[in-house]
């Protein structure tokens, strides 16, 4: 087996340098521990300010791992917006997937983030074994309070070789993948909570993960639109997403004029 190897600040910092004297100004960290250790972010945060490469960044972010110092070395440095696995809104499941966060240190994380207007943008599962009403009620209500830029909801997917399979009789987890049902909940009423939530969220923008994803920042800011015009089109596609729910013909003649003024003024 390949030994694990982490690459060195130094070299970091030789191959940060290229990509700025390349002409690079947005870059995407794939790195879905970035800000694990503390210190080695820290570090890295600090190269890039302290060469002055103006870029701006967009990275996975884990609220769990930070300190008050990161939100302005992240600021700092051109970090535009954060990718945040939050998973749910509810301490109950947050425990059951074994998660080392709990809900309160998300909402200061978000918190500080969003004072520094760093895009927040936080991913959560649906129908997670042990998912009730009230656990997804609890959810809804961080999104509200949390005040998320962006938020996306995905239908738990049981995978048999995952961590939670061996609790299955604990939970009375039948089937897998997305065909599922467990004591408190079944893939169809999860999917029906999902339909709820994106309708009924009001602080926070629903995207699709696949479709628009905190990725595009990058790449839209690199293709010359500027980061308030990628907000607002956000917004203008908020009712067309809302309104594809309902799986029902729909006129969005309106909003692809407003979408296409938009990117061409």
């Amino acid at each position: 087996m390949a030994k694990y190897e982490i690459k060195s600040i130094n070299k970091i910092e030789e191959d940060l340098l290229y990509l700025y004297n390349q002409g690079i100004k947005n870059i995407l960290f794939i790195d879905d521990t970035f800000n694990v250790p503390i210190s080695r972010f820290k570090q890295i945060c600090e190269i890039i300010i302290k060469n002055k490469l103006k870029f701006n960044w967009v990275s996975f972010f884990r609220c769990s791992n930070t300190d008050n110092e990161i939100y302005d070395l992240m600021k700092q440095s051109g970090c535009i917006g954060v990718f945040l696995g939050i998973e749910s809104g509810s301490q109950i499941i947050l425990n059951n997937m074994n998660k080392f966060a709990d809900t309160e240190k998300y909402l200061d994380a978000i918190s500080e983030l969003n004072k520094r207007d760093i895009i927040t943008y936080g991913s959560f599962i649906i129908g997670f074994p042990g998912e009730t009403k009230e656990t997804i009620r609890e959810t809804l209500h961080f999104i509200e309070k949390s005040e998320l830029n962006f938020f996306n909801l995905q239908l738990y997917f049981h995978d048999t070789i995952a961590p939670i399979n061996k609790r299955k009789e604990e939970f009375g987890i039948i089937g897998q993948h997305y065909n599922w049902k467990h004591n408190t909940m079944d893939w169809k009423e999860a999917s029906g909570w999902i339909v709820h939530m994106y309708k009924n969220v009001q602080s926070s923008t629903p995207l699709t993960l696949l479709g628009f994803g905190v990725w595009a920042l990058p790449y839209l800011l690199e293709k010359g639109l500027s980061l308030k015009k990628i907000i607002e089109l956000t917004q203008i596609m908020k009712p067309i997403l809302i309104a594809s729910l309902d799986d029902q013909p729909m006129d969005f003649s309106e909003s692809e004029k407003k979408i296409y003024t938009l990117i061409t003024n």
